[in-house]
């Protein structure tokens, strides 16, 4: 529907389909015609979810020796069964529940701001520099062709797994050690 560089409400218009729905009043945007620069979204926003605890959960489970991997798998399988998704492999090991949880929070908790604290916690930055982008190509028929690819290339040291600590703290406390790699 509509021009292919025109964007609507739910995905209804534009090149690809995907716009965020997340926290997003449709009842204000109806009303309102859109969102202009003087709309007042009158929706609260989660501070915790309950999915966010089950997740927490579960990976406490898969990351700690002790810890009881029917419980992890249950726990990912209720997320995944609210959103109507298929359960998991039935004998997973702890490599394969840990992959599951880890797509798992990817995707259930998208645009919520953990990404960035699960990447640095599981020291897994250099697996994740690239960022991903729309190419869209005409054909000779007029019509267009969708490809995901490539768009940057982003740097990743194993320094940033950690901040750095400040200069003022490490001249208030003579016991404290640099993170490795900030000097």
């Amino acid at each position: 529907y509509g021009t292919k560089s025109e964007y609507g409400a739910n995905g209804s218009k534009g090149p690809c389909g995907y716009l965020w729905r997340k926290y997003l009043d449709i009842e204000e945007y109806r009303t309102n015609n859109g969102f202009g620069t003087k709309s007042v979204c009158t929706l609260s926003y989660p501070l915790m979810r309950l999915a966010e605890l089950y997740l927490i959960r579960a990976e406490a489970n898969i990351e700690w020796a002790g810890g009881d991997l029917g419980v992890a798998k249950a726990d990912i399988e209720t997320i995944r069964s609210r959103a109507h998704m298929p359960g998991l492999s039935e004998n997973l090991s702890r490599d394969g529940l840990r992959s599951a949880l880890r797509y798992e929070r990817m995707v259930e908790l998208c645009n919520e701001g953990f990404r960035w604290f699960d990447i640095r916690r599981w020291k897994i930055g250099a697996e994740t520099t690239k960022v991903y982008g729309l190419t869209i190509t005409p054909q000779n028929d007029g019509s267009f062709s969708y490809m995901r690819s490539v768009i940057q290339q982003r740097g990743w040291e194993d320094r940033m797994n950690f901040y750095p600590i400040a200069d003022a703290e490490l001249f208030k406390n003579h016991n404290l050690v640099q993170n490795d790699g900030w000097k």
